[in-house]
């Protein structure tokens, strides 16, 4: 049922719906569930199908212990992230088990339009994670310009992660 959800097959997730053999929130063999697929691969109609009709839940966590909105970040899914915020109520600043936020996802892949969306959505900039790592500093360490930039101007601080390390360092601004 993941394939089908990721693959966008909205048809042939309602088949499979309706028989009773699937589950919304069982994952794959990745840890991936059918809405954790539609959503990072942007299908916000599936999305919407496996949330408002069969209850999925936008709190499941992949095996890295990310939700939904961690997973449409990282992808740079704009439309899916709004969604979820807006429609579902997913807290802005929700932290995955390692303290990952969506600002975090989306900057380390340089997603600036994305970044800039959910820093005035209330999303923090200056958040830093289980290793003191913020979105500043996964732009930098994924030499992200254009991200580094905007968060810049959003007010991100170069702050150093737990090992000492500043974002100024991985990337000179």
């Amino acid at each position: 049922m993941s394939l089908t959800a990721m693959h966008g097959k909205d048809a042939v997730v309602k088949i499979l719906l309706s028989r009773g053999n699937y589950s919304t929130d069982e994952s794959d063999a990745c840890g991936n569930s059918p809405l954790l697929e539609a959503l990072r691969m942007g299908h916000k109609n599936i999305a919407e199908l496996l949330i408002l009709e069969h209850n999925a839940s936008v709190y499941a966590k992949d095996k890295t212990g990310r939700m939904g909105i961690h997973v449409a970040a990282e992808a740079g899914q704009r439309e899916v992230v709004k969604f979820l915020l807006e429609s579902q109520g997913v807290d802005v600043n929700l932290l995955s088990e390692t303290g990952l936020s969506a600002m975090h996802c989306a900057a380390k892949e340089g997603h600036t339009a994305l970044v800039e969306m959910l820093a005035e959505q209330g999303c923090e900039v200056n958040t830093q994670d289980e290793n003191g790592r913020t979105a500043l500093w996964l732009a930098c360490s994924s030499r992200r310009t254009a991200c580094v930039k905007a968060l810049q101007k959003l007010g991100a601080q170069d702050l150093a992660d737990k090992n000492g390390t500043l974002p100024s360092q991985l990337m000179p601004f």
